[in-house]
């Protein structure tokens, strides 16, 4: 363990999250934009953006929380939503509205990030792999 918590990784932004005037925005950096190539032929991506507001000192040493819900158990972050997580990652799907390739903007009906939250990466959703099959969970 003592090795693992050694290592570092480097993540960095490949864009931001704008919201203005009611609509939710993906702004792609543009060393990044021609990534965008096809993405209009799907419904939804999942987004994987940063928690750049955690209180990371509460976060690495946090690992149960109690779930804002009446008589939740406590569980593991793991286990929970919780943006008290090791680290800070979050992920959404989401609907893509449109696509702009050419200026690198992705416009998408909502997300839980806040307006300037980075995010370090786009999947396209693709449900028959993404989904979790109904005899799976029985």
């Amino acid at each position: 363990m003592d090795k693992i918590k050694e290592k570092k990784y480097e993540i960095f932004p490949v864009g931001c999250v704008k919201i203005e005037n009611g609509k939710t925005y993906l702004h792609i950096f543009k060393p990044f934009i021609r990534a965008l190539k096809q993405l209009e032929h799907f419904d939804h991506i999942r987004v994987f953006w940063w928690l750049n507001i955690a209180d990371r000192s509460k976060s690495k040493e946090l690992l149960q929380n109690s779930p804002p819900y009446k008589k939740a158990p406590v569980t593991g972050v793991f286990a929970s939503r919780s943006p008290v997580r090791p680290n800070p990652l979050a992920l959404d799907t989401v609907k893509i509205l449109n696509v702009d390739s050419q200026n690198g903007i992705v416009e998408i009906d909502s997300i839980e990030a806040y307006d300037k939250t980075p995010f370090i990466d786009l999947k396209a959703h693709i449900p028959v792999y993404d989904r979790v099959g109904r005899e799976e969970l029985e």
